[in-house]
């Protein structure tokens, strides 16, 4: 296969241009149609028509290189439409055990915000018994949202159960640190437990 533009040799021009046969046509004024050429000269002709066949020009690779990158491009748009798989569009797994098919359900509303809930248990010592310490936790603790209790033990402490969203708990320790002026904090032993749901509300017991 051939490429580019088809140069015939300076020889073959010059005898081109001095081909007695030319002179002659030329001179009569005589011109043989495009598609009767092989007439005068079916050397030519013949030759032609193999040129044509195995010569791949300028312009038709310019138009297949165009071509290929407009197939790219769509392809390429086609492939970025679809995006990625959002989380939980996979269908629930499968499981075969025994001959029985079983299907795992998604979990239920209450067992994932249960899971985005935090307990933790605290013991808070120092001077906090008789200052309002107790109405103070439950002031901060409604105001928050948070559940849980709060009370006065019999050795000077303070016991202090808090549950609820992890950064709402840290935001309630974090004032029971301080508590109110007239009470003094040396100490907060602080516990993590399971969450279990079982309170509505936040209470100071008495």
């Amino acid at each position: 296969m051939k490429w580019g533009f088809r140069t015939p040799p300076i020889r073959t021009r010059i005898s081109a241009r001095t081909s007695v046969k030319r002179i002659i046509r030329h001179s009569l004024g005589v011109k043989v149609p495009r598609s009767l050429g092989w007439l005068t000269n079916p050397r030519k002709a013949a030759y032609n028509q193999v040129y044509r066949r195995t010569t791949f020009g300028l312009g038709k690779g310019c138009l297949v290189m165009a071509l290929m990158v407009i197939i790219l491009v769509v392809l390429t748009a086609y492939s970025g439409c679809k995006g990625p798989k959002p989380p939980g569009a996979e269908p629930p797994s499968r499981s075969t055990q025994g001959g029985n098919v079983a299907t795992s359900a998604p979990p239920s509303a209450a067992a994932s915000s249960q899971a985005a809930q935090r307990r933790v248990h605290v013991f808070i010592t120092g001077q906090v018994q008789g200052v309002g310490f107790r109405a103070f936790t439950q002031e901060q603790a409604q105001r928050l949202e948070v559940t849980g209790f709060v009370r006065n033990l019999a050795d000077g402490r303070v016991e202090l159960v808090v549950e609820g969203p992890p950064s709402d708990v840290e935001k309630l320790i974090a004032k029971v640190r301080h508590g109110p002026p007239s009470a003094r904090v040396d100490r907060l032993d602080c516990t993590d437990e399971p969450p279990s749901g079982e309170y509505t509300e936040f209470t100071a017991r008495y």
